[in-house]
């Protein structure tokens, strides 16, 4: 092999074993993502998000919740954090009534907070406390992913939303925090 050969040959290997480790690398880092923890002891739900987050998590004014305020825990990140102010997470708890099916009450209380709200798929899904009900959907601002879990006495309905043109970065991190989403009795 003559010497030009090998140094591009050479060059090459090299410049493709980086990318496979710079691959792996972000995998990684991607994967170890530290957790913080929500305990609510009085709607009895356990909920994780990013640890990144937590200094940037502010309540919002929960007026807009009416009659779902009471139930509702109710998050945005603050602007100066990734988001441009449009991240939301809120776990609404509701009581079984019986009467409503359950993918039914969850457009029910999604079109109720979000009037221009349009669900494009519902499904089932697996979460780590069980079964749930997800849906895609979409106001003219905002793109959401949400989760109906049932418990014994309680619905929870699960709401991840951002912006729509960057709704596809934080879907990864909208699956993790509900697969943490625990029912505490």
């Amino acid at each position: 092999m003559r010497p030009r050969t090998f140094l591009y040959f050479f060059i090459s290997i090299l410049t493709s074993a980086l990318i496979l480790a710079s691959c792996t690398l972000s995998h990684d880092k991607i994967e170890q993502t530290r957790k913080q923890s929500y305990i609510d002891t009085n709607l009895f739900f356990s909920i994780s998000y990013p640890e990144a987050w937590a200094s940037s998590l502010v309540p919002i004014d929960q007026a807009h919740y009416h009659s779902y305020a009471d139930n509702s825990v109710v998050w945005n990140v603050q602007k100066d954090f990734h988001s441009d102010g449009r991240l939301m997470l809120a776990v609404i708890s509701i009581p079984e009534n019986g009467f409503i099916p359950a993918a039914e009450m969850m457009q029910v209380v999604l079109t109720d907070l979000y009037p221009n709200f349009t669900i494009s798929s519902i499904e089932t899904s697996n979460l780590s406390d069980g079964p749930a009900i997800m849906s895609h959907g979409y106001t003219p601002r905002q793109t959401f992913r949400t989760w109906l879990v049932t418990g014994a006495e309680r619905h929870y309905l699960i709401i991840c939303a951002s912006s729509s043109e960057k709704f596809s970065r934080y879907l990864r991190i909208f699956e993790e925090i509900a697969q943490s989403f625990q029912i505490l009795r």
